[in-house]
């Protein structure tokens, strides 16, 4: 993963040397080794109303110093200084030699001036280094070794460094997960990867259910989904419990579809191979609680996952199926390609009545109307709950990720009425994310709920300075920020 030091590098190399020129102007200071950069900026003729990466070769008493500076614009904020991070592994990714980052002391004073300043630079630095994991034998994934230069009697804080870095490593995991092949990341591949990372966390709870379990739980509706694999679906809870027995202050359901080609309404093929990318709200949850984990977060947290994959077969479940769900509502199968939500409204019955939180919260690519809604930077969210609606907006806020609440009306709800069962899991009427949601709300009973459709940011992302794009991995740092945040009992 990430190498580095806090120290100046004795070998050959590039200096990079990020600066801010925020509107009211800057003074900047020499760097660790003696060099002026009021002298340096006039030769690189910068231009400070922009973000800009630009290299400069200086000549100093025994060779010729390489320079890039690394420029950003705009307001002198937590969120500037986490884009400068990651506009600078943007630039330390195009080159294959090791990197000195040359802090000068008018930055540190900025990180020094902001509650998180130095959490959101390191963060953006280390969400910005991320390289996919490729299955090739040409490229192993690697990045260049970076040390850290501070100038002299400056310091950073070293605890918020390694936070920065344990985040960014989960989500880094996240990532890989979402963009894994499904041959490789199958249900079993899934609880494979999950249960490695969470072994190194001490305290970390795992546990797995497999589908003769499920079935007796009553989780029919899920294991249905699943049935025409050879790959036997299963539930994977981890539970993070420094409180001990105390609720969950918030559970998080889920969903895995570890590959969706639509089951019996089966997809088109132009398209199919992103449904690779159908478990990305399984590993959100799982992410977000391994990083509730590993930075020990005061209360208690769980993440319910449903693993399972939707493909074609003898034994699958059919349009026009009447499936009982958990909490004994039946409920009428009208396309086999909206299974996500039976998974999760099985999953959040089961919890409802066996393990109420404080506050439960579904993520999962569960419908493309959310991307036709807000395109592929925004996630949409229904909530029952106005207190916990303000605080997942404020946690994305602090996360800088994005999210929209929809409307939950009630006027939808004859979408979902059927001739043959209580309810109806789908309608080809209507607005397909509304419907989604108010169906799962049924299973929600009088818990606190949040519905995360992440059909529109959870895959096939554009790329930006701290993502390579298809898979971002946005809402772990949302869902991380809520959980650290929510009081315990």
């Amino acid at each position: 993963m990430m190498n580095i030091s806090f120290a100046p590098c004795d070998v050959a190399h590039t200096t990079i040397v990020p600066l801010h020129m925020p509107s009211s102007g800057h003074e900047f200071a020499d760097l660790h080794n003696g060099s002026s950069i009021a002298e340096i900026l006039p030769l690189a003729n910068l231009n400070f109303s922009q973000t800009t990466a630009k290299d400069i070769s200086v000549p100093d008493e025994t060779c010729l110093s390489t320079y890039t500076f690394v420029t950003i614009a705009g307001d002198d904020d937590t969120d500037m200084l986490r884009r400068l991070g990651a506009n600078c592994a943007e630039t330390i990714l195009k080159r294959v030699e090791d990197c000195e980052i040359a802090l000068n002391s008018g930055l540190v004073n900025e990180f020094e001036h902001h509650h998180d300043g130095t959490f959101s630079f390191f963060l953006g630095l280390f969400l910005g280094l991320y390289r996919q994991t490729k299955v090739t034998s040409m490229d192993d994934g690697s990045i260049p070794c970076i040390s850290v230069a501070l100038p002299h009697h400056s310091n950073v804080d070293r605890n918020a460094v390694k936070r920065a870095c344990l985040i960014a490593e989960i989500v880094h995991f996240v990532r890989d997960l979402i963009s894994a092949p499904p041959n490789i990341l199958s249900p079993a591949g899934f609880e494979r990867a999950v249960a490695e990372k969470a072994a190194a966390i001490p305290d970390l709870d795992i546990q797995v259910y497999n589908e003769r379990q499920l079935t007796e739980l009553g989780l029919r509706a899920f294991v249905a989904v699943g049935r025409a694999s050879c790959e036997p679906s299963r539930m994977i809870v981890l539970r993070w419990k420094p409180e001990g027995e105390k609720p969950d202050l918030i559970s998080l359901i889920g969903k895995a579809v570890t590959f969706d080609a639509g089951g019996l309404c089966i997809q088109p093929g132009k398209g199919m191979d992103e449904m690779k990318g159908d478990m990305a709200g399984g590993a959100i949850a799982v992410g977000a609680v391994l990083a509730a984990a590993i930075t020990e977060s005061k209360g208690n947290v769980s993440a319910y996952i449903g693993v399972a994959e939707n493909v074609v077969g003898s034994n699958a479940f059919r349009p026009a199926d009447v499936l009982t769900m958990c909490n004994g509502t039946t409920v009428e199968v009208t396309n086999t390609d909206a299974e996500g939500r039976l998974i999760l409204a099985d999953i959040m019955s089961w919890v409802s009545a066996n393990s109420p939180p404080r506050a439960m919260i579904d993520i999962g690519t569960l419908t493309g109307t959310m991307l036709s809604a807000l395109g592929n930077d925004i996630a949409g969210f229904f909530s029952n709950d106005r207190a916990l609606s303000e605080s997942l907006r404020a946690s994305a806020h602090v996360a800088g990720e994005k999210v929209w609440e929809m409307p939950l009306d009630d006027c939808y709800l004859t979408h979902l009425k059927s001739e043959s069962a209580d309810l109806k899991h789908f309608s080809y009427e209507g607005p397909g994310a509304i419907t989604a949601a108010l169906f799962l709300r049924e299973f929600a009973g009088s818990i606190p709920w949040i519905h995360m459709d992440i059909g529109s940011n959870g895959m096939n992302t554009r790329r930006t300075a701290e993502s390579p794009g298809w898979a971002s991995g946005a809402g772990v740092l949302t869902l991380l920020d809520l959980m650290r945040t929510e009081k315990p009992a």
